[in-house]
C-alpha cells in the first residue's frame, strides 16, 4: 500500500503509531521540508520548511528533531 506519492527525493524517514515523518527536497529549487503523512495514507503535512541540508531525524513521542547541516543548527518540529 502507497502511504504518499508525488514526493520530492523523500528520506530519512521515522514512523511512529499513526503517522511517518520524512525530509524531502534538498536541491535549490526543491521542496526542502520536514514532512509527515497518516500511515494510512492521505496528504502530507508540513512540520517545517525551506529546511537545508538536512541528513538526519530523530523521532520522540512529541517531536521531530532535525539537523540542518549548512546552518549548523539543531532544529525541532512538533509531531502532529
Amino acid at each position: 500500500m502507497r502511504v504518499a506519492t508525488g514526493l520530492d527525493h523523500p528520506r530519512c524517514v521515522s514512523v511512529d503509531a499513526k503517522f511517518a515523518y520524512f525530509v524531502t527536497g534538498e536541491f535549490a529549487v526543491g521542496d526542502n521540508s520536514v514532512k509527515g503523512v497518516p500511515l494510512s495514507g492521505g496528504a502530507p503535512f508540513m512540520l517545517a520548511q525551506s529546511v537545508k541540508c538536512t541528513l538526519d531525524m530523530a523521532l520522540s513521542d512529541s517531536a521531530v528533531y532535525f539537523f540542518e547541516e549548512t546552518e549548523g543548527t539543531f532544529a525541532r518540529g512538533s509531531t502532529a
